[in-house]
């Protein structure tokens, strides 16, 4: 390595020689070369540490997307249960939707109460209102879908 180093000035007394009473310029110029014949193995321990820290990164990288895998696995299958779980309750609502007329048809030639045909309508009311939590809960799975994959 090589370095130069230059200083100048004007004082008085002189920086360099203060018997020297007058004001007067002074200066002073300088090179130093540094060369280091033996490293005592810093070199190798410089490339052991970044070699070390080359093998944590990729180690975080692997256990990073591993996660992400696992992670979108367990939305995707979440999201195909709520699919499913969403045919299941169009199902029962078309079900529920036939007994409802059904009832009505009873309430209507005094076969039923109004007590049993109103149990027969909330039970189509509950079976609509857990259609809607299903969609609901399928459309944030598949949000949260998008979410783990950075598309969002």
């Amino acid at each position: 390595m090589l370095m130069a180093v230059a200083q100048a000035g004007i004082g008085q007394p002189n920086a360099y020689n203060f018997l020297e009473t007058d004001f007067s310029d002074f200066y002073f110029v300088g090179l130093k070369l540094s060369w280091q014949l033996l490293d005592f193995g810093t070199v190798k321990n410089e490339k052991r540490v970044l070699a070390t820290n080359q093998a944590i990164v990729m180690a975080n990288k692997q256990y990073f997307e591993k996660s992400i895998d696992i992670g979108l696995t367990k939305e995707l299958a979440e999201v195909n249960k709520l699919k499913a779980l969403l045919q299941k309750d169009d199902e029962i609502v078309a079900v529920q939707t036939e007994i409802v007329a059904s009832a009505y048809s009873q309430l209507q030639n005094g076969v039923i109460t109004p007590t049993e045909y109103l149990l027969q309508l909330n039970a189509k009311t509950q079976a609509e209102l857990s259609r809607q939590l299903h969609a609901i809960q399928a459309k944030q799975a598949e949000y949260n879908c998008l979410k783990i994959t950075g598309n969002l």
